[in-house]
């Protein structure tokens, strides 16, 4: 009869990262011990990172931004108030899910 864990035992032999469930989160086992009531997973790999850019727009009468991707570039051909003012890269971090934003321009 095949071992409950046979196949990730082999992916492990192969070099794959093994973790355990320990009741709340997964642990990286360098040496797991294989017990049958465990739960074990091959690591997933890490989630990338989402990164948009995105130009600002500022309307001087009213002293205030606006981002927008199609918006905002609409709304500046359609009056002399709004104007391109910078570009701002937005990061959302794969694993945790954070925001980041960076002034590219």
């Amino acid at each position: 009869m095949k071992h409950k864990h046979a196949d990730l035992i082999h992916a492990w032999a192969d070099g794959a990262e093994i973790e355990f469930y320990d009741i709340t989160h997964w642990v990286h086992m360098p040496k797991p011990n294989w017990v049958d009531a465990a739960l074990y997973r091959v690591k997933p790999e890490p989630m990338p990172d989402v990164v948009r850019y995105f130009n600002v727009f500022g309307d001087h009468t009213m002293g205030c931004a606006h981002v927008s991707v199609v918006v905002a570039a609409v709304a500046a051909s359609a009056t002399n108030n709004i104007a391109r003012i910078g570009c701002v890269r937005l990061t959302i971090d794969g694993e945790t899910g954070k925001l980041a934003v960076e002034v590219v321009e």
